[in-house]
């Protein structure tokens, strides 16, 4: 009867022993990977193909989503398209309506113009401009006291991006050229706000931000998780077309944590878009 009860607590001691070196190694472990992928995020790889985890974590059409990945170059990083040089005044700006591209501008009070004459160049396969031709002719308003607005209808555009500059015949004679501030990508545009899914993900240093707005907004990003925020963008007034951010994990100094990216248009600020980014 004693043999058994030593018997039985050597093995009882063996048990807990064995159960302590298992525990051990298991904190250890966790210790060294503080952070592994997340499956609740959407893991990418570094030119932006879905590898898996939550297709719902982004604002985007998953059916579109493989044509946006081939057109990178149809996306521009954010600019102000309020300037343009004088006498045009309120810039030299365009946005897309239905399947229309509308060119609008401005002139200063005082400036007597003749006339406006469109022109536009397009990008070839080579990525080399083509020479400016002539798409049509605005005709300058009479009364030079105000300031006169005008628009410009440029229709049936095929995929590509696109050029356009005015040339601005005065009434002496005289003329000047204004550049749109910015290109014009052409594609089979989104009818709604997209977030694009970010890459890689997860983010060990430069990773990848695209963003489509259906119409001109003012548009804020940033990342936002509990108290904090990090803004990429705040406030700026965007005109509609795709964007494309790369910024680098050390700008933020997030390490080992999954961040949320927000994108807020002004016009409709109760909706969020977001997705979340792993930081390892």
């Amino acid at each position: 009867m004693i043999d058994i009860y030593y018997k039985f607590i050597f093995v009882t001691a063996v048990l807990i022993s064995v159960n302590f070196v298992f525990t051990s190694h298991s904190v250890s472990q966790e210790k060294n990977n503080p952070v592994s992928s997340d499956e609740s995020i959407l893991r990418t790889d570094s030119k932006g193909n879905i590898l898996g985890g939550n297709k719902k974590d982004w604002s985007y059409s998953e059916k579109n989503y493989p044509e946006i990945l081939k057109s990178e170059k149809f996306f521009v990083r954010p600019y102000d398209t309020t300037k343009a040089p004088a006498p045009i005044s309120n810039g030299f700006v365009y946005e897309i309506i239905g399947s229309k591209l509308v060119l609008t501008w401005f002139t200063a009070k005082g400036v007597n113009v003749k006339g406006f004459t469109v022109e536009r160049s397009v990008l070839d396969s080579s990525d080399k401009q083509s020479d400016w031709s002539e798409i049509g002719y605005i005709k300058g308003k009479a009364n030079a006291k105000n300031k006169n607005s005008y628009r410009f209808i440029d229709n049936n555009l095929k995929k590509g991006i696109y050029y356009y500059r005015l040339k601005m015949e005065m009434q002496g004679g005289n003329f000047e050229y204004v550049n749109l501030n910015g290109k014009v990508n052409w594609l089979n545009f989104p009818q709604t706000t997209e977030l694009y899914p970010v890459f890689p993900n997860p983010v060990t240093d430069v990773f990848t931000i695209r963003f489509f707005l259906p119409v001109k907004d003012e548009v804020s990003l940033y990342f936002l998780n509990g108290k904090d925020t990090v803004y990429l963008i705040k406030r700026k007034d965007l005109a509609q077309g795709f964007y494309i951010m790369k910024p680098s994990k050390s700008t933020f100094k997030f390490q080992n944590e999954i961040r949320t990216l927000h994108l807020v248009r002004r016009s409709i600020i109760r909706k969020v878009y977001s997705g979340n980014v792993q930081f390892m």
